[in-house]
């Protein structure tokens, strides 16, 4: 016998699943024929109930409860004030047809989803589709009127300054109408119809800075500005800011929620301007002059300032309020290179090497800049392997210096210069370094012989760029030059560490000697007519050779070398008074067209260098 066959129970949850769907679907549907042409059931608004009503029917009720809701009042509240409003009066228009077909479009929608929620909630409970309605102009104007009543600005706190003393402004709340949360508040109980008083909705705001805020920064500076900023470098006391000041720079404003104390920045920026004159320095090395054999100090070393003006100006308006009265300058340094601490460890222990050179017949302009330019070399100390270069060391030379005009060779002339006779100091600064035995690096002849020089080929010009003097000390110890006048004899002396070595000079070796080229007659009416004014004279070309020999401690040959000088002749030149010239026609109308020929080749002219004789 067969026992029956025992259905798996999955196949039941899957039967009921299936009969529950039906049942859904089929009152799903079985609202699109019974509410054709009625309101979904159980929908009300405004409290009037419209659920299964025909739609013409509904219309009416919805119609008489918009017209009743225009003639009721909406009552704006705040605290015992109360502010009654009809809806046209609140600036609001409640619109029928759009309400209307909210009610015929509910439950009915393309949304499946929709429809089903608004069907079946509209069947547990009652619905309610909101009313339609608009806000006009009006709303904003009754908004703003509301909004001169009872806003009030809050009132930030403050700090102002009076008779050097920071007083507080204390702070004050404000209140404000939140006109977007009254439309919506509003827009709630029209679109209910259920008109219900409206708080209105009035916002504490706090100030952003507040009175504890402003009280501290009062507290600071008061206390900050009661003694005086001293401003300093590397310890040293430049100059002391008074309270008084301080105060009269002070200023305070608000930045998001706090107070900012700060001194003016036009002011504070002026006064860091003022402080570079008394803070700016130049480096100065220490000097040492000879006493007998003993070296001493003749001017102390000191470093170079150079204040950073635009950090000064952060760092005192960072530090003014302070505790610490004390500001350290923002301000570069630069170190000496020789210091009076120095002076045991240099290595100038004797005369090492020596040159001379004689200015008989010198006039008084040039005597005075021989003089002025060989002060500038006196205690100059070079390094051991240092490059001294004459023209770095001279520096400028002007009227501002202290130079009177002389004549200097320059191209083809020789004409007065600011300077004219400093090649006598650099003359006799190369005839040292001979004798010493350093390494020439650049020299340069004249162009031409000049008496103060002899003999030729021992000479060196000079004109500040170039062509330059310089020479390297390869001893082991410091230079010191010592420079003085004797009649009219210009020395140069080296102090330092003498080198086992020996220097023979040898020459100079003069020869291709050539006599000057005729006189140079120059046409001038800058003097009388007739009359002859000589401006140069005539000087003899030649050549010279001037041997340098250095042996060692045993006599052996280290290095040999020539210094090669070319000296062109000169001619005597003179200017000719005569008589101006008439003026040159500018008329052009009868010169002929410029050629159409061949351009002419350009000859290139090389300049001579320009020397101080």
């Amino acid at each position: 016998m067969n026992k029956p066959r025992r259905r798996h129970p999955f196949w039941w949850v899957l039967t009921c699943f299936g009969v529950l769907l039906l049942l859904v679907i089929s009152w799903y549907i079985s609202f699109d024929i019974v509410y054709a042409e009625r309101a979904m059931p159980n929908i009300s608004v405004g409290g009037a109930s419209i659920g299964g009503l025909s739609f013409d029917r509904a219309d009416a009720v919805m119609a008489d409860a918009l017209a009743a809701a225009k003639l009721a009042k909406l009552s704006l509240v705040y605290q015992t004030n109360r502010y009654a409003y009809t809806i046209d009066q609140l600036g609001v228009e409640l619109d029928l047809p759009a309400t209307l077909d909210r009610i015929h479009r509910f439950g009915r929608t393309t949304n499946l989803f929709t429809n089903s929620r608004e069907r079946f909630g509209g069947f547990f409970k009652f619905v309610a589709p909101e009313v339609a309605y608009d806000f006009t102009s009006g709303f904003a104007t009754v908004a703003s009127n509301l909004a001169k009543k009872y806003n009030q600005p809050a009132v930030e706190a403050g700090v102002t300054v009076k008779q050097q003393s920071a007083i507080v402004s204390p702070a004050q709340p404000g209140r404000e109408l939140s006109g977007p949360t009254l439309r919506q508040l509003v827009g709630d109980r029209l679109g209910r119809l259920q008109l219900s008083d409206v708080i209105l909705p009035i916002i504490d705001s706090a100030p952003a800075v507040s009175t504890e805020t402003a009280t501290a920064t009062a507290d600071q500076i008061n206390q900050g500005l009661s003694s005086e900023l001293v401003l300093t470098a590397r310890g040293q006391d430049i100059l002391a800011l008074s309270p008084k000041q301080l105060w009269e720079w002070l200023e305070v404003y608000p930045e998001g929620a706090a107070l900012v104390a700060r001194l003016k920045p036009s002011e504070l920026e002026k006064f860091a301007k003022s402080l570079e004159p008394k803070v700016n320095q130049p480096m100065q090395n220490a000097i040492f002059k000879l006493s007998g054999k003993q070296l001493v100090a003749f001017q102390p070393d000191r470093p170079g300032r150079v204040l950073r003006t635009q950090a000064a100006v952060d760092l005192i308006q960072q530090s003014f309020l302070s505790s610490n009265r004390s500001v350290e300058l923002a301000v570069n340094y630069l170190e000496p290179k020789t210091k009076l601490a120095d002076i045991n460890n240099l290595g100038v222990n004797e005369l090492v090497a020596s040159g001379v050179s004689n200015f008989t017949g010198s006039p008084a302009n040039r005597r005075h800049n021989i003089k002025t330019g060989a002060l500038k070399f006196n205690g100059v100390m070079i390094a051991p392997a240092a490059t001294f270069s004459f023209n770095k060391t001279l520096g400028v030379v002007d009227e501002t210096t202290g130079y009177l005009p002389e004549l200097v060779i320059k191209g083809d002339e020789t004409i007065p210069e600011f300077g004219g006779g400093l090649c006598q100091v650099s003359t006799t600064a190369f005839r040292a370094i001979l004798n010493g035995g350093y390494p020439v690096m650049e020299r340069q002849n004249h162009s031409y012989r000049v008496v103060y020089y002899e003999p030729a080929g021992t000479d060196a010009t000079i004109y500040p760029p170039s062509p330059d003097l310089k020479f390297i000390n390869d001893s082991s110890g410091h230079i010191v030059m010592q420079t003085y006048i004797e009649g009219n004899n210009l020395h140069f002396d080296f102090y330092g560490t003498k080198l086992d070595r020996k220097v023979v000079l040898e020459g100079p070796k003069i020869f291709n000697i050539t006599q000057p080229p005729e006189p140079v007659y120059i046409e001038t009416s800058t003097i009388p007519e007739g009359e002859t004014k000589q401006i140069d004279t005539a000087h003899r070309g030649a050549d010279a050779i001037l041997y340098r020999r250095i042996y060692d401690a045993n006599g052996k040959e280290i290095r040999q070398e020539e210094f090669k000088s070319h000296y062109v002749p000169w001619p005597a030149k003179f200017l000719v008074g005569v008589k101006a010239a008439p003026p040159v026609s500018t008329d052009l109308k009868n010169v002929p067209p410029e050629s159409s020929g061949s351009e002419q080749s350009l000859v290139p002219l090389t300049p001579s260098e320009p020397a101080i004789p």
